[in-house]
């Protein structure tokens, strides 16, 4: 379904009747909302997704906890149990925080724009994006090859909902847009929902915090262990000076 409503690029569901698929195409997923909204919801959910939160424990002694905290809580138990196991391997002198972070939506100042770098595949605007999934179709631009268009496609044409229920369109229920009930038209209500204050900045407010997290984590199983940090992916800003 995430590849039906253009929420992520999965190889295996290609439509092949848009040609080959464009090398390096997976780089797009940075900015569909599949990928892009995990990233938010694990750095900044607090922030920017206020109330979401997931049901955890057993029957009777379940309790509603944050989903930055949730997921955050699981990466370290996750990296907490590797470092366990390879505390005193000789040949082991650290860890990577995590494989090409990314800030997600964090930092777009209007998601009604293209934010994308390049032009490649089906390019979208984050708003463009949480229509998709809420189960709207459109027409998109389409790109073979980087800057190059050729096309235009229509995107989810089965109406499709990335979300098992309405219920649980985590942007909607924060109230960036609605759908209006007569015209079942997407209206934007808050453009600028994830544009950050000119003091912020995503490598100090929200990276720096999570890097020291997982070297707290990895030093209680041996204080010797080197924390390699790796740095975030702006999809806005790929490569900063």
């Amino acid at each position: 379904t995430l590849h039906d409503v253009g929420s992520a690029v999965l190889h295996q569901h290609w439509n092949t009747t848009y040609g080959d698929m464009p090398k390096m195409t997976w780089t797009n997923n940075l900015w569909k909302l599949a990928t892009a909204t995990m990233f938010t919801l694990f750095f900044a959910g607090d922030v920017y997704a206020p109330g979401i939160t997931v049901e955890v424990g057993q029957d009777g002694k379940r309790k509603s906890v944050p989903i930055q905290q949730f997921l955050q809580k699981n990466y370290l138990q996750f990296m907490d149990s590797v470092a366990a196991v390879l505390s005193d391997c000789t040949n082991v002198i650290g860890f990577g925080t995590m494989n090409e972070p990314s800030n997600g939506f964090v930092g777009v100042k209007n998601i009604d724009e293209i934010h994308a770098p390049i032009l490649h595949g089906h390019t979208l605007s984050a708003f463009d994006s949480m229509r998709l999934a809420s189960g709207e179709s459109l027409e998109v631009s389409y790109y073979p090859f980087h800057f190059l268009q050729d096309s235009h496609h229509v995107l989810n044409p089965g109406g499709k909902s990335a979300y098992k229920s309405p219920e649980m369109d985590i942007w909607r229920r924060v109230g960036i847009y609605k759908i209006d009930e007569e015209t079942n038209k997407r209206i934007l209500l808050r453009p600028n929902h994830f544009a950050m204050k000119s003091s912020e900045h995503f490598t100090t407010t929200y990276m720096i915090p999570f890097y020291e997290s997982i070297q707290r984590t990895i030093t209680q199983r041996n204080p010797h262990l080197v924390t390699y940090a790796e740095p975030h992916i702006d999809p806005a800003d790929p490569y900063p000076s």
